[in-house]
């Protein structure tokens, strides 16, 4: 009995061996290839891989979507997105900031910043005022076998409804938004409004700035009917794999602004502050990229002459690695009284001049401020006219309805993109809009002339504007409008000697700013006019 007892227990426990074993086979096998391909991914990373999906597996409200709400068990999943046997997908790619292979200023491609410690692309806040047909651009090539109607999702994160959107253009054809979704200070995705042809080749994707304050990460083009009432939808997206980028020679011209992108493309564009002056870091960014199959060397250059500065560096970007971010920290040494400090980025491919950029940095004015005024019937440009018939309050200097002038020389007064700011000078960045009330304040700063001369000045006020020149009034702007859309260019007369610029800006909410500077656009612009005057000169 004592025997039969204890074979009896001996056949169980093999049994039960057998059984995990049976198991633990079963739930290798049922391992989908993609969950492999997802493991391999962070084994092998790419040449940047944030790590931007753990973690990120979340819906619109912020919960798993494959789970149910109301039990918490899983929810069957429409795989819509399979991984091939050569670990691409089906009319489905998928590219990252490195993969990049063009961008223009005022859009950057960059391996971290203050806010976002893995590579991203950004517009940042306020850039939308730098915008033109030429500029803010980001593209990317890929391959497709066929033709096919295809949409584009964007990982994304933006501020407010002011940044929430980008225009997408395939191969040069019209414009498509995406965006618009109001999932703000978040990443979430964005989805191109509509459908656009792929064709069968190379395929050229076209990103411009529409809105600024506009961060991305990744981007995905695919051919699958995207279908939002998919149980983890956004869960999908996140997982897919990064394509490896098609390897060519040249893609060919489209249009002026859409100029041929050729084997090797370098950008340049000012990582940080345009403004040199207390509490701005100055740095440059030059970004290399290889599209062909061949290894090449070269050397970076970036000077100013009117600045002192001369730095140098080489490089080498190889197949393997593809892209390359080059950053410096400026150093500015003695500066002229020139209101704008021009960079020069020049790139070789060894002793051959592929790439020359300029960035204007900004030589800050001296400026005085009074305010911040109490406008409690919100008459805006309309208030204390009484004391405005009298310039020469500001232009001395003087205390204006009991406020003294508030002097400021070191450039402390102007945000990273060269635009006075009222919250920054009044000590006033920290308020939430339900704390804002009506306000006005007034600046002056004061221009040197040794000549007659008309200069192409752009002016402009958020909320309104009011300007005065040497005491008469020069432009009025009414309209309640961000900076970017009420600037104005104007031919402004000089007069030999000193030139007094007196501004008013109201405010009620949100961004409180000023815009004065050269215009460098037009050719008889003459930018170079405008000259930084100290304070102690003004009289």
């Amino acid at each position: 009995m004592k025997i039969s007892n204890t074979i009896l227990i001996l056949f169980l426990i093999a049994a039960c061996i057998s059984i995990g074993a049976v198991s633990g086979y079963i739930f290798a096998v049922l391992m989908t290839e993609k969950e492999r391909a997802v493991e391999n991914d962070f084994e092998n990373p790419g040449i940047f891989s944030p790590s931007i999906r753990s973690g990120n597996s979340i819906s619109q409200n912020g919960s798993d979507e494959t789970s149910n709400p109301q039990t918490g068990s899983e929810v069957e999943v429409d795989i819509l997105f399979p991984v091939l046997t050569d670990g691409t997908y089906t009319d489905t790619w998928c590219y990252e900031p490195c993969d990049c292979v063009r961008v223009t200023w005022p859009m950057e491609v960059l391996s971290f910043s203050n806010e976002i410690s893995w590579p991203h692309i950004r517009l940042r806040e306020g850039a939308s005022r730098l915008l033109d047909p030429w500029n803010g651009v980001c593209e990317f090539v890929f391959r497709s076998g066929k033709e096919l109607q295809a949409r584009v999702c964007i990982h994304c994160m933006y501020k407010d409804e002011c940044s929430n959107s980008i225009s997408i253009q395939l191969n040069g054809g019209s414009p498509v938004p995406a965006g618009n979704r109001k999932q703000f200070n978040r990443w979430s995705w964005a989805f191109s409004y509509k459908e656009i042809t792929v064709r069968k080749g190379l395929n050229r994707l076209t990103l411009r700035g529409r809105e600024d304050g506009f961060t991305f990460d990744r981007v995905i083009v695919t051919g699958i009917p995207l279908r939002k009432s998919v149980a983890g939808l956004e869960r999908q997206l996140y997982d897919i794999l990064r394509t490896a980028p098609p390897v060519f020679q040249r893609v060919p011209f489209i249009s002026e602004t859409l100029p041929p992108i050729r084997s090797l493309t370098a950008h340049a564009f000012p990582s940080g502050s345009v403004v040199i002056g207390r509490g701005h870091r100055n740095s440059l960014s030059v970004f290399l990229r290889l599209n062909s199959s061949t290894p090449v060397q070269g050397t970076v250059k970036a000077y100013s002459l009117r600045a002192g500065l001369s730095e140098k560096k080489k490089y080498e970007v190889t197949p393997e690695s593809r892209t390359k971010i080059l950053r410096w920290n400026l150093n500015f040494k003695a500066l002229n009284p020139r209101h704008l400090v021009p960079v020069f980025v020049d790139v070789f491919e060894k002793e051959t001049l592929v790439y020359r950029s300029r960035m204007d940095f900004i030589h800050p004015l001296n400026w005085g401020f009074w305010g911040p005024y109490p406008d409690p019937d919100g008459k805006g440009l309309y208030c204390f006219e009484d004391i405005e018939s009298d310039m020469s309050l500001f232009h001395g200097l003087s205390s204006v309805k009991g406020v003294s002038c508030r002097l400021i020389k070191d450039g402390s007064c102007y945000n990273d993109l060269g635009v006075i700011d009222f919250k920054k000078v009044f000590q006033r960045e920290d308020l939430t809009r339900s704390q804002e009330k009506n306000l006005v304040a007034y600046a002056v700063t004061c221009l040197p002339s040794r000549e007659n001369p008309h200069i192409g000045t752009k002016y402009g006020g958020d909320d309104k504007l009011k300007v005065w020149l040497n005491g008469k009034e020069l432009l009025r702007v009414d309209a309640d409008l961000p900076i970017e859309q009420s600037q104005q260019l104007v031919g402004t007369p000089l007069q030999r000697g000193h030139n007094f610029f007196v501004f008013k800006v109201p405010q009620s909410k949100g961004p409180w700013q000023l815009l004065f500077e050269p215009d460098t656009s037009v050719p008889a612009g003459n930018a170079d006019l405008m000259r930084v005057l100290p304070i102690e000169k003004w009289k």
